[in-house]
Order: structure tokens, then sequence, then C-alpha cells
């Protein structure tokens, strides 16, 4: 997933071509420890969403329990982690990754 927000390094300066391999690296290999987190508990949300599009046929967000009480949550939750420590990994670009999970599974009630 290719990263496009800006993240500046005075030192080096800013080269958009190393932030963008930086990112694609560390969601390729993962760090231990918050990269891997990252990565792992998005790639998990993603698949668990569209497993159940393919065992119920519809998308969770349909689902008032799953959908309203088990998904939206855990979306609202990953929200809020690239505030924090995300190593390699774009803030920006993790959001979008998000948000494009959440219309992919229909979920509508994100508050972020």
């Amino acid at each position: 997933m290719p990263r496009r927000s800006v993240r500046r390094n005075p030192a080096r300066g800013y080269d958009p071509r190393r932030a963008d391999r930086d990112h694609d690296a560390a969601w390729a290999d993962p760090k231990p420890g918050t990269e891997r987190g990252m990565v792992l508990m998005i790639k998990g949300l993603k698949e668990y969403c569209k497993a159940h599009e393919r065992q119920f046929g519809s998308p969770i967000g349909d689902d008032g329990v799953l959908g309203d009480d088990g998904a939206l949550p855990i979306l609202e939750g990953l929200f809020t982690l690239p505030n924090g420590e995300h190593g390699r990994l774009d803030g920006g670009t993790l959001d979008r990754l998000l948000r494009n999970i959440a219309d992919d599974a229909q979920i509508e009630e994100i508050e972020q």
C-alpha cells in the first residue's frame, strides 16, 4: 500500500521516494512491536470483514450486532493508533486504508 502523505526529517530533508519505500517496506515486513502490531490488526480486521461477506452474502456493516458492536468499535480504536508510535508506517496512509475498509464493509458511523 503506497504512502502518500508528507513526512519531514530536517536532518535528511524530505524525499518522497524514500518515504514511500519506508512505508512499503514496513507494510511488507514490519518490525516487531508497533509496526507489526498495527499491520496485523489492520490486515486481521480486513480479512474478518471479507470473510463475513463471503459467508453471509452481505457486508458486516449490515449486521446490527457484528457491524455496530463489533467491527465499528474496532475501527474507531484503530483510527486513534496512528496518532501514537507506528514506526515507518505513514499515519495518513493508514487512515485512508481504514476508511477504505469501512467503505468496503459498509460501516458508515465512524466518528474519526
